[in-house]
């Protein structure tokens, strides 16, 4: 009820009790004054009812100052209610952190440098490559307090992507990984459950996600090999690499020298044993011939004789054969030598196992720091050795797969079903469950 209805009808209530108050003054006028004087009233009642009627009246007006009050507070309500509601988006907005609110990127051309204190002039204690990811853990100015690795300091906001800006690139510099949730899952060739399948893969094994959308990830399997799984079914994850300390970048440094040297030598050594072999056996074929061609001679003067056949000797192989001075050697070793590379690169066409190496080529230069040389590509390693089933897998074994057209990727198993292999180049060499995806078969060559 509004304020004006209130009011009009207080008014009018007033007014009618004021008329009937003048009407009883009257009366009592003209009564006798020994006469007892009994006001009527409309409606036959008496004096006594004008408490009544006053109650009534205060009734009356304390139930629509009721009302009002009611109407007042309903209203307010209603204005409370809607500044809330315009209030909740702004709340809301306020509660949408980014989750890379307190990781900063790396976003420079190298590397930058952690400093001890926020300045320039200050002690370089480590590095973030482009790329490596750090923890935020106080804005300084210009510049940030980090932590990332072993390496704790500063660096300078502006080459930094942080936030926002970070979520931006997050997977443009950062390693996105989907892992396997189900038992096991088809690779399929296109998005959609009527796509051809190309292989299974293991549960809890971990891929190199190419792209995503809501419904379907596309993976790198290894060099040769990529495909479809239903999102559903995988976890997806960024990881980026982090800053190393001066230190920890002079031992990796110092470490790869070493591994470079020794291959170096490995080849040097392999180099000498084929030329020593090679000059053994042209001395060996000059020895036979001049026995040979005495013998002639001789028997031309002499009664006919019977000159002593030329011993045989073997050719370095190419087809996994090895040396006498490496045939002693285990499976156990081709994999723990092999682990060592864990973490280099991939190259296709490579066979550095520092600076890049393809599948095959891996395969190839492990094998050959042992002695024993295999053929270049994996379809003509799968010649190699003897055959093996997949349930008598040794240390040392290799392990070879394809995508339904032969074989195309492989691998040395190293034990505990998992094998070492030059994956892709989203992973470089890198360790993986031994059916990561289906194997077709296994060769050992020691």
């Amino acid at each position: 009820m509004s304020k004006f209805r209130v009011l009009k009808s207080i008014i009018c209530a007033t007014s009618a009790f004021a008329a009937i108050l003048s009407a009883s003054a009257l009366t009592a006028k003209a009564a006798p004054a020994t006469s007892s004087v009994v006001t009527t009233l409309p409606g036959n009642g008496t004096a006594n009812s004008l408490a009544g009627i006053t109650l009534s009246l205060d009734n009356y007006y304390t139930t629509n100052i009721n009302e009002l009050g009611d109407d007042e507070q309903a209203a307010n309500k209603q204005r409370k209610q809607e500044a809330a509601e315009q209030e909740q988006p702004k709340k809301e907005e306020k509660k949408k952190v980014s989750k890379y609110e307190n990781t900063g990127i790396a976003v420079v051309e190298k590397y930058v440098n952690v400093r001890k204190k926020p300045s320039t002039d200050s002690e370089v204690v480590g590095k973030v490559y482009k790329g490596a990811a750090v923890k935020v853990v106080k804005h300084h100015g210009d510049w940030v307090k980090v932590e990332s690795g072993t390496v704790k300091g500063y660096v300078a906001k502006e080459f930094l992507a942080i936030g926002e800006e970070a979520e931006k690139v997050a997977e443009k510099y950062g390693k996105v990984t989907a892992k396997i949730q189900t038992e096991t899952l088809r690779l399929r060739e296109k998005k959609t459950t009527d796509s051809r399948i190309l292989t299974l893969l293991a549960e809890d094994e971990k891929y190199a996600v190419k792209s995503h959308d809501d419904e379907w990830v596309k993976l790198q399997i290894d060099d040769d090999l990529e495909g479809y799984v239903a999102k559903e079914f995988v976890k997806v994850k960024v990881s980026f690499k982090k800053a190393i300390s001066i230190k920890e970048e002079q031992e990796a440094a110092a470490k790869k020298a070493a591994q470079e040297a020794e291959i170096r030598r490995q080849r040097e050594e392999q180099r000498r044993r084929e030329e020593a072999a090679a000059a053994a056996a042209a001395a060996n074929t000059s020895s036979s011939t001049s026995s040979s061609s005495s013998s002639s001679s001789t028997s031309t003067s002499k009664r006919p004789t019977t000159s002593k056949k030329p011993i045989p000797t073997k050719k370095p192989s190419t087809t996994g054969t090895s040396s006498s001075s490496s045939s002693s050697k285990s499976g156990s070793a081709v994999a723990n030598y092999a682990l060592q590379f864990v973490g280099n690169p991939y190259r296709w066409g490579g066979t550095s196992l520092t600076n890049g190496a393809d599948c095959s080529g891996f395969t190839m230069s492990v094998y050959r720091h042992f002695g024993i040389s295999l053929p270049r590509t994996s379809s003509s390693q799968a010649g190699a050795g003897r055959s093996v089933s997949l349930s008598s897998l040794q240390a040392g074994d290799l392990l070879f797969y394809g995508n339904g057209g032969g074989i195309s990727h492989v691998a040395i198993y190293i034990g505990g079903g998992k094998i070492v292999h030059a994956s892709n180049k989203k992973d470089g060499i890198k360790v993986s469950n031994y059916r990561y995806k289906t194997p077709i078969c296994a060769r050992r060559v020691l």
